[in-house]
């Protein structure tokens, strides 16, 4: 019995090593043929849960540098589109918040297989700056609090149908 035990927990250790260094590595540069956007999609993926994980001031200038590399990523690559709604994102004025919708709505459409759902598009989106938000404890910002605030109450979604339900009239 002790034997089947250690066998499990080094089988459970060798397999979590192994899906660890599956881990692509970050965005190192800019994709320029569709084959290349392709082949960096597990990076461009790996770049977000990074900045989405990692504290902006932690390391400012890779911040900056990967968030470069990804917005440059995510407005060349012929897979991912999103489609930005004033309604929907009120703090299009805010660069930082715009940049958190747009890494989490890629994120979104890379996991379900470029999906062009607006409803769940922009709820991706919109979770992504609310948690980095909160997490960052950024400047006070009321159109988030907002936001932050439905998705509390569990009202998020029906928000997002009713807002591009009123655009489209």
């Amino acid at each position: 019995m002790r034997f089947l035990q250690k066998s499990f927990l080094l089988a459970a250790l060798m397999a979590s090593t192994v899906s660890f260094a599956q881990t692509a590595p970050l965005l190192s540069s800019v994709p320029q043929t569709r084959e290349e956007f392709v082949k960096t999609e597990k990076s461009a993926l790996s770049t977000i849960d990074w900045m989405e994980k990692t504290p902006i001031n932690k390391d400012a200038v890779k911040f900056k540098e990967q968030e470069g590399l990804l917005m440059n990523w995510i407005s060349g690559s012929p897979n991912v589109s999103i489609m930005l709604n004033e309604k929907l994102v009120p703090y299009v004025s805010n660069p930082q918040l715009l940049f958190l919708f747009m890494a989490g709505w890629t994120k979104y459409s890379l996991e379900h297989n470029y999906s062009k759902d607006e409803v769940q598009g922009n709820l991706a989106g919109t979770r992504f700056v609310i948690n980095k938000y909160k997490a960052e404890k950024m400047p006070k910002n009321e159109d988030v609090d907002k936001l932050a605030m439905l998705d509390q109450k569990g009202e998020l979604e029906k928000w997002v149908k009713d807002q591009l339900a009123a655009s489209k009239q």
